[in-house]
């Protein structure tokens, strides 16, 4: 109980951020649903109408042409070499490389130099998980807020606001603010360094190697479990739908070039770094601590998949949750599990953008 009050105390300002949120978002799903007059609501609910349309009728004139051959023909290239690989590893094991720094939270030395010693427990909590998720959100409240003054003021009328990049602009911002708020959690609260976090230069392109192998190994997983529940949502007469995104980038027309451009770097680059960043870097480090790794790969891949909205990709971003967990396990780094992540964030576009070319 003292302790209880003491986190109270001293985190008061988060608590009070967390309860501002709920408030918002209890009105906001109270207003939602009792009055159809909010303008903002119903241009975001007839773009997403436009672009579901759009790119509905993308994918059913959609046909097998020589870039998608081509496409295609590389990626089953590249299961069958992800088998080889995996093969490979199951006989010999995956590969490891000792990590040095000149200082480390571990009391070994090999060559005068100190061993990163990643198997120790993270020094933060899940209190502290809580606290940066708490930020994000404060942070993209307080961009929305801002946004919203910044039209009233300029009498923007809200059929000419591209609603959707707005949002995709706010979230950007609110990552940044919450990714510093981590790194000055893990700097200065509790004096890790981002060696032992598992950001660093070494051995970066060993670490670039590992991502693209994992990739391979990863897509004969994606096929089968993609295939498996296309078929078993058509034995139960469910209707399957892509993944939101990309009703955001069906139409170029809807957006500028920069704001497209911005878009794609968001999606390919931007997201997957910062997800790596929160969700193997600090939050499975965290749950590990509690749980140990098997359920802290587990719970962090399943969280991974939930936020992603989408029953479609459930199981297939649950395993890539979990291979990327293991590759942060095995490896010590995040670089692996950040290049694995934008390869399939990339590749995930491009076959996209492969199929609806007419």
């Amino acid at each position: 109980m003292d302790r209880f009050a003491a986190v109270l105390k001293r985190d008061f300002i988060y608590i009070l951020l967390l309860a501002l949120i709920a408030g918002v978002f209890v009105s906001y799903h109270i207003s939602d649903n009792s009055s159809d007059s909010d303008d903002t609501g119903q241009v975001v609910a007839e773009q997403q109408l436009d672009q579901q349309s759009l790119l509905e009728e993308k994918m059913r004139s959609g046909h097998i042409n020589k870039s998608l051959s081509v496409f295609l023909l590389v990626m089953f290239a590249g299961a069958f070499l992800g088998i080889l690989f995996l093969v490979i590893v199951l006989i010999k094991g995956f590969p490891k490389r000792k990590y040095y720094a000149r200082s480390a939270n571990s009391e070994d030395d090999v060559g005068g130099k100190a061993v990163l010693d990643h198997e120790s427990a993270a020094p933060w909590t899940l209190w502290d998980v809580a606290k940066i998720l708490i930020i994000f959100f404060t942070a993209y409240l307080a961009f929305s807020t801002l946004q919203g003054i910044a039209t009233a003021v300029k009498k923007i009328p809200h059929e000419d606001i591209n609603v959707q990049f707005a949002m995709i602009l706010n979230m950007l911002f609110a990552e940044i603010v919450a990714l510093f708020f981590l790194f000055r959690l893990i700097r200065i609260n509790y004096d890790t360094s981002l060696d032992v976090f598992g950001l660093y230069p070494r051995n970066f392109m060993y670490h670039v190697m590992v991502g693209c192998m994992s990739y391979c190994m990863f897509l004969p997983f994606f096929f089968a479990v993609n295939y498996s529940t296309y078929k078993i949502a058509e034995v139960l007469g469910i209707e399957l739908e892509p993944q939101q995104i990309f009703y955001l980038i069906a139409d170029e027309s809807n957006y500028t070039g920069h704001q497209y451009r911005v878009l794609i770097l968001f999606i390919a680059f931007i997201g997957p770094v910062c997800e790596e960043i929160f969700f193997r870097g600090f939050l499975y480090r965290s749950l590990k601590k509690y749980i140990g790794a098997f359920g802290g790969l587990l719970i962090s891949a399943v969280l991974f998949s939930l936020i992603h909205n989408n029953m479609m990709a459930f199981f297939p971003i649950l395993g890539l949750g979990i291979m990327l967990g293991i590759l942060v396990e095995k490896t010590g780094s995040l670089l692996p599990s950040i290049v694995m992540h934008i390869i399939v964030n990339s590749v995930s576009l491009a076959l996209f953008f492969a199929l609806t070319k007419q």
